[in-house]
Order: structure tokens, then sequence, then C-alpha cells
């Protein structure tokens, strides 16, 4: 007989929740409101942690959580996201989030890993600038919902009663810019909410296996993710979520960043009471002393700390945490870093890899002819920081060599080596075995020689050619802010290796990674100021030994082909914190690609990169592959030479320019014009591209039935001949053109794709399908989603551009009526609009903030009948204004109303006035003479 109710295995999971929650106390259960729930020992419940990351496979790495530090420890790393999603293999998808969950069973036997794994990312990446595209798996919100929903329901096995881990979504939502993050407001006009940004969470939680999601830093139409009530009307009452959690810090921030409260006491009354996270990540003694005042103040009651804690303890019954049965907690450690596990890691590079472009076929390469390999990338495994530890990171070039030989192979890394002297005295830095930076050499020996990394936008690292370490400004108390020779390579959240340059004429001065400034001290070496201006003896010259361009000639005119592999480090310039600027390489990979072009126009370009490029358009040859792991090396090489064929697709749109997108911290895309689904101009590389070695035919589609009503499924068929001399996969992908009754109606939207192997010369039959209800759009009059009556066009092709084939089918639903405007229009509701900003008050009251007499928002398809009054819900904050209702097309005034001051920005009040009658569809235009808050209108 068990010693608590809780305990009693015969009860159902929801009746062992709520017997627990019986049985603990207020003070106990204020123990567990944190992503550290703490032991209560008269319970015999142990400590549990919520939260290990898991991108690519499991990170084992202790964070600022555990109290006790253990050593990194190695898992099985797969590629980037954004290259797992390339593969568009959603079968593989969920192999990998089995092996992440079997080896987070394994270390969690050692108390070295959570079973909720924080992962997959599903935020939409409508831009390619952002700092953490890599985690993402790209723009579309059907390619992300069902690679995400497989890899979490590998995650959380088969077990009837118990789950292997809980997968948490990342980050609940439109979070997709890294500059401001914690204090930016995302304004998302309804119609994109429901279409676009919700569509990657709804999938998983419904169909995949995640049971969690994790809350943005930003605000979305001014609501603070912690306090989203959607996160509990959407995500737990309509798609089965257990429990969301704060990203960390997110509860303090809503103080110091957000501003929003002034106390952390009202910020967790707003959490609970709006529905929004459940769990905090903050540390304990902050939340539970927030926590305690706002029970003392009655801004909550236990019972709303109740059902705060619900989700989290009903996720870990499902663990198997107090049960003896469970069978995830029998694993075998063995299964750890096992040869069948790295042989899906290998097959996920490979099926990653893109080939962009193969104009004159150089493509595959001959094993007997010479090749230069250029670049540093080609000699470097780049790690991310949410990637696991390996015990061996072999390189591009390393495989090369292995499959070519030594002999057939040039390298050139094509970096500067360079001496650094110190401008006032002359005299050189040298570098000691034990990593000793010292200014001491009146001319230059080997120890002095540095080799210059280049990361572009002014960053930059220095090797030493003597003891092979990079300088480095540890920060350790024991070096006193003296800059050394010590570190292995370019790595942490703090890449202290990184070093800015500041040219001054001829010299420069030189900034650590933190932006304070090098000066050389009265011991001859290099220390960190803390100074705001430069100290006096801070001045550097460089001096050039060997010129890396000047090798790269030699070593391109010596060989037959040569590859050019660029890239990015994702740890310097474009990272978690910090977005990109632009798509251009820097301007020292620009320089490499300008030379290599030069010296031979049919060089390779390799690209080793988290996201896309403004790739040169002279190169008439282009791969792509992300940072993969130990695996990338060998991948690349099977692809090079041939032993296999690429078929891995851009999850992303390749754009010419950042003139081609909008501001990043513009999540409206219909207006931005972004995405494949709205973009009108032309790509470098269209989403869903990607070549192969050979060549495949596409015969005519058929249907299982030409005329649909929105609950069946609509079935496609075809052959699909491999005609060429490869075995290769294909990705045959399905688009869906819908009727345009609506500007904010897609160009077109994937529905479905496939993977598929086929021999050289041989054919398959495909069967591609989709429910007509996906074919669904936000209907803005009855707030949910309508399937419309009407013709829609079916394309089937090998990308969103390369279409094959189509056929159209009838689609029998409701008849688009357009906007009712006899109901109250929320100002949400338009996404044609300048100078506004969606906001929401305390009392969650959504309105649109029209910034001064500039302003101005849109409703397009307002359904007119003859009415002849106008009524607005507005809040003033300024002098009485006049609101004009225009007729947009003419730009013919409609209605003019008079708005006395209402005190603030959320003191809503309703104005009515005549309005001009009309018949028909029309799009309307709201102004206002100076600041307005519009809540809705409505004619009548």
């Amino acid at each position: 007989m068990p010693k608590f109710k809780f305990q009693d295995v015969s009860l159902s999971v929801d009746e062992r929740v709520n017997a627990l929650l019986e049985e603990l106390t207020l003070d106990e259960k204020l123990l567990l409101i944190t992503s550290v729930q703490k032991e209560i020992p008269r319970l015999g419940i142990k400590a549990f942690k919520i939260g290990t990351e898991a991108a690519r496979g499991l990170l084992v790495r202790p964070d600022r959580r555990d109290e006790v530090k253990y050593p990194e420890a190695p898992s099985t790393v797969f590629p980037e996201p954004i290259g797992l999603s390339a593969t568009f293999d959603a079968g593989l998808m969920e192999e990998i989030g089995a092996i992440a969950a079997t080896e987070a069973r394994i270390y969690n036997k050692e108390g070295k890993s959570s079973l909720c794994l924080w992962a997959p990312t599903v935020d939409l990446e409508r831009d390619p600038r952002w700092g953490r595209t890599e985690e993402g798996y790209g723009e579309d919100p059907v390619l992300t919902g069902k690679m995400a929903s497989a890899l979490t329901r590998g995650m959380i096995g088969n077990d009837v009663k118990y789950l292997r881990v809980i997968p948490t979504l990342k980050h609940f939502y439109a979070n997709n810019n890294e500059e401001d993050r914690t204090s930016d407001n995302s304004s998302v006009p309804t119609v994109l909410k429901h279409n676009y940004y919700l569509k990657t969470f709804e999938q998983p939680l419904k169909r995949g296996g995640a049971k969690s999601v994790m809350t943005s830093y930003n605000m979305v139409n001014g609501v603070e993710g912690i306090c989203n009530p959607e996160v509990t009307n959407l995500c737990k009452k309509e798609w089965g979520m257990l429990f969301s959690v704060t990203d960390a810090w997110d509860f303090v921030e809503n103080v110091t960043r957000h501003k929003s409260d002034i106390t952390h006491t009202e910020t967790i009354a707003r959490v609970i009471k709006n529905g929004g996270a459940d769990i905090i990540t903050d540390e304990q003694d902050v939340v539970e002393a927030a926590a305690r005042s706002a029970l003392k103040k009655k801004l909550i009651t236990e019972t709303d700390i109740d059902n705060s804690l619900y989700g989290a303890l009903k996720a870990r019954f499902l663990l198997g945490e107090f049960d003896s049965d469970c069978p995830y907690s029998k694993v075998n450690s063995e299964l750890l870093l096992c040869e069948n596990f790295r042989k899906t890691a290998a097959k996920a590079a490979e099926e990653s890899i893109i080939l962009l472009r193969n104009r004159h076929m150089t493509l595959p390469l001959r094993e007997r002819e010479k090749l230069a390999v250029i670049g540093l990338h080609s000699d470097m495994n780049f790690r991310d920081w949410y990637t696991g530890c390996s015990e061996k990171n072999p390189t591009i070039l390393d495989a090369i060599v292995a499959k070519i030989g030594r002999e057939n192979v040039i390298y050139e890394m094509g970096n500067d080596v360079i001496a650094l002297r110190n401008a006032e005295t002359g005299f050189y830095f040298s570098v000691s075995e034990d990593g000793t930076f010292s200014c001491d050499c009146a001319t230059i020996n080997e120890t002095c020689l540095l080799e210059l990394f280049d990361w572009g936008n002014g960053d930059i690292s220095l090797k030493s050619k003597y003891n092979g370490k990079f300088l480095c400004d540890s920060g350790a108390l024991a070096d006193n802010g003296v800059i050394r020779c010590t570190s292995d390579e370019p790595y942490g959240w703090f890449v202290k290796e990184k070093f800015s340059v500041e040219k001054c004429g001829r010299e420069c001065r030189i900034k650590n990674w933190q932006g304070r400034y090098l000066y050389i001290n009265k011991n001859g070496q290099v220390e960190v100021t803390d100074a705001i201006k430069p100290k006096k003896n801070s001045m550097f010259s460089v001096e050039l030994f060997s010129s890396g361009l000047d090798r790269i000639k030699k070593s391109v005119t010596e060989a037959h082909n040569v590859l050019l592999v660029l890239g990015n480090n994702p740890l310097i310039g474009a990272r978690e914190n910090y977005d990109r600027k632009t798509l251009s390489l820097s301007e020292r990979q620009q320089a490499l690609s300008d030379l290599v072009l030069s010296l031979n126009e049919n060089a390779i370009l390799l690209m080793v990169s988290g996201y896309p490029y403004a790739v040169d358009k002279h190169f008439h040859t282009i791969v792509h592959t992300t940072h993969s792991g130990p695996e990338m090396g060998a991948s690349v090489a099977k692809v090079l030479f041939g032993e296999i064929s690429p078929a891995g697709r851009c999850p992303l749109t390749w754009y010419s320019s950042e003139n081609e997108l909008g501001s990043i911290k513009d999540y409206n895309i219909i207006r931005t014009e972004s995405t494949y689904r709205y973009y009108r101009g032309e790509p470098i590389f269209p989403f869903g591209h990607g070549l192969s070695y050979t060549a495949f035919r596409y015969s005519a589609l058929k249907l299982n039935k030409k005329s649909f009503e929105a609950d069946e499924c609509c079935e496609v068929s075809f052959e699909l001949k491999n005609t060429g001399l490869f075995d290769s996969d294909e990705v045959v992908q399905l688009y869906v053109k819908s009727p345009a009754f609506s500007s904010a109606v897609p160009i077109k939207e994937l529905k479905a794709f496939r993977r598929v192997f086929v021999p050289a010369e041989k054919s398959v039959s495909i069967t591609l399908s989709f429910d007509i209800s996906s074919l669904a759009f936000w209907d803005l009059n009855n707030n949910c989603q309508t399937v419309y009556t009407g013709t829609y066009e079916i394309q089937v092709g090998a990308s969103s551009e390369d279409i094959l084939r189509t056929v159209d089918i009838k689609v029998h639903g409701e008849n688009y009526s357009g906007l009712d405007v006899k109901k109250a229009i929320p100002a949400a509701n338009s996404w044609e609009y300048i100078g506004i900003e969606f906001l929401t008050d305390k009392a969650l009251n959504e309105y649109a903030l029209l910034e001064n007499a500039q302003s101005s928002i849109t409703f397009e398809n307002c359904a007119l009948n003859d009415e002849k009054n106008v009524e607005i819900i507005v809040s003033n904050p300024s002098t009485k204004t006049k609101v004009f209702i225009l007729e947009a097309e003419r730009n013919a005034v409609l209605a003019e109303i008079d708005v006395p001051t209402t005190g603030s920005l959320s003191e809503f009040k309703a104005f009515s006035a005549s309005f001009s009658p009309l018949m028909g569809f029309h799009k309307l235009k709201i102004k206002s003479n100076g600041i307005l808050s519009l809540k809705s209108f409505r004619l009548f």
C-alpha cells in the first residue's frame, strides 16, 4: 500500500496529480514554481530540473541553474536545425528525436540532463538576417510544422503510458529578431497570426509530440510573451499543451526591460491571471518572493498556484518519475554515441547538403585531378552555442585528403600572417610557449607571427604561429586583465578571442570582446583598460609578413580545380543577441571570391553557414552545407566526388540583397512582401530549390477526385522517373494557389512534400495528400478558420518556382463575403497600414496606435450596403483631434469625427458621425490629425 495517495498507480494520472497537489503545503508548492523544482523530502520527491537544450542533439553542459558543475560531456551531434530542415525528410527527423531523447535518458541517470528538452525552435524565419537563423526550420509553416512534429514524435516515444522526454517548442511567438528582443513589440495582423505565426506551434502540439512551450522574450501586439493569454487559451486548452516555461530571466526583464510592471509582484500576478507562462526560469528567491507578496496582497490565490503547477507535475508523472515500471528508465547506456546513432547523424549531414548551382556540370569532381582547397572554413569545424560536444571533429579538408590523397590537394587557408608592433617603441610582440604575449623583440622572428582571422564587420581573431593558440582576454582574475595566447578556439557565450580594430591612419587601436580598449602596460604586455577613452600607450602597428591573397594566387594556378570554402563563424557576427545587418559576404570573403574567380572562372563555391548569403552570381557552381558537426567533412566529400547525389532543398529564400527585405522588426510579411508566400521579386535561389546529379521527369497528375468538400482529403498521384545515370533522392513538393479574394492570400503555399529515393533510369509511384481543411483562411468576421469556395490550382514540382505539373480542383466551402462592417472591426484586422503599432492595455484591449498625422490604417474588402453612420472606439491622449474615414482608392472623405481628449492611450470611448453611403466591396482608410488609439470601428 503506497504511503501517499499520489503514489497509487491504480489511479489515473490526473487523479494522482490532484492528490499530490492536495498533499503539498503552500510553502512546498512555492518550491516548485521555477524551472529548478526543489526536493520535497517529506513526500520523497526529488529535485527536478526543467530544461536541457537539444537543438541538434542533446547538449550536455552545466548551466547557471546547476548547483553541481561537471565537465561538458559528448553526445551525438547533428547538423544545425536549418540544415535538418533542408533535408525535407520527416522520417529522419523522427529518428533524430528518438536519439536525442535516448541520450537524455542516459545522462539523466547521471544527473547531467533534464527530461524536459528545450527543442525544437519553431519560430518562423521570415527574415534571414535573424541572428538565430541556424536554430530554426525556415520560413514556411508547413515545412517547419511537419519537421518539428516528426522530431517531437521521436522524442516522446511510442509507449502507451509513459513519455521518453517532454519536448518544448521555442519561442511562443513572432520572435525573429535579436536586437532589442527583450523590449521589442512584434506587431502582427490577425490574419498572419492565425495563418502563419501560430501554425508552427499548433501542428507539433496537436499532431506531434510537443507537450510544452517556451514563451518568447518579445511582446506581441503589446502583450509580453510570459503574460500572453494565448499560451493558455490556444496552446493548453485547444492544442493539448501540458505546461509552458519562460525564457531565461524573462520574468525579471518584464520589470527591467519591458518596463511593463513596477514590481515583480505585479508581474507574477499578471502572468498567472492572464494565463501566461506556468513555470518561471528565473532564480527561486526572486520568483518565490514575488509569489508570496502577490498572495499576501490577494492578487493571486493558492488555486492559481495549483493551476500553474498542474501541467508540470503531470509531466513528471508521465515521465515515470514516481513509478517503477517506466520502460524508458531502463535505457541501455551502451546506446550513447553508438554506431547506429553516428550513421543517422551522417545521413542527416549528407541529406542536408544543397547543390544550389551547377551550370557547367563541374560537379561531381574527378578524384585524380589536383584540387586547390581555399578558405579557413575548409579546415575548421565550428560549433554554435547549442551544439553538443564531439570527441572528434574532422574538417572538410581532412575528408577530402582522405578521399583523394594529400598529393592531390593544395590547401591554403588564405589568412594574412602579421606581426604586431608597439607604435611608440617599434618593438614587436612575441608569444612564448606558455602564451605570454610581450613587446620584447626588436626584429621579427617566428615567435612574432600571428595568423589574422578576419570575421567581417571589424571583428578579428589572432592565432600564434608559434604555439598554435589564439590570443584571448580570458577575464580570469589570475591574468589581471592581461591578454595571453592560450585559447584553443574562438568559442563561448562570450567569445573572448574576438577583438575589433579601429584604424588611426597607419596605426590602429584594438578593443577586446567587450569593446574595451587594449593598451601596453609598463611590463610590455597588452592589458585591458576600464577607461572610457584609450590610454596613452594604446597604439599598435600592423606589419604584413605574408599575404593570404598572394598565397592563394599561387595555389589556384597550380591546381586543375578550385574549391573556395566560405561561410560564417556561428558565434561571431550573427548569433543569439546579434542580427546580421547585411546578406553580403564580408569584405575579406568578397576579396577572396573576386580573386579566385579572376584566376579560375569554374571555381566551386562551398558555403558553410547557418543562413543564406547574397552570393556572387558569377560562380557557376555553388554548394551549401550548414555547420553539421563531426560528419560534415565526410558528407561534403561524398557529394563533391559523386559518391552520393545531393538532394537538399532551401528552407529559406535566398535574396539578392537586404534591400529586398523590409525592416527586420516588421512582422507584417504581407506588407514587406517577404518569404516565397508574398515575395514578387527574383531571388537568387527560391524556397524549396536544390539540384542533383541527375534529372527527373514528372508524369501528368492524377486526382482521387476533382471536386471536394471542406472535410475531405485530396490525393495527388504521379509517376516520377529518374532519367539520368545517378541514383538519387528527389524532393517532390506540392503547392496550392488559392483564389485571390484578398491581398492577404499568399501567392502559393506548400501543402505536402516527400523525399524519395529513385534509382537511375527507374520510376516510382508518388502520392501526395493534404486535407482540404488545410486550405482554410482566417475568417475575420467569425474569428475562425474557413475554407472558401473556389477553384484552387495544385502545383507539383521541384521547388516553389520550378513547377512541373498543375491541375485544378473545385472546393465547396463558404462563399467569401468580405469584411462585415456591421460588426465591430478590430484594428488588428488590418494588414495595410503606415505609422502604426499594435498594442494591448492591461485590461487586454487590443488597439492600433496611430502615431501621428501621417499614420493611416486601411481595411480592404469592406462589404458596404448603404450604411449611413460610423462608430469608432478610440482613445485620445492629446488635444482634440479629427478622425477621417476615407474611400482609399479615390481618397474620398466619407466621414469626419471630432474626438476630444480621453486622457490616456487606453481610455476607450465611442464616437459616431454620419457616413456617406456606398455599395459593394470598398477599401476604407482611417486617419487622424494627431496621435490616436483605435480599438475598432463599425458602420450602421
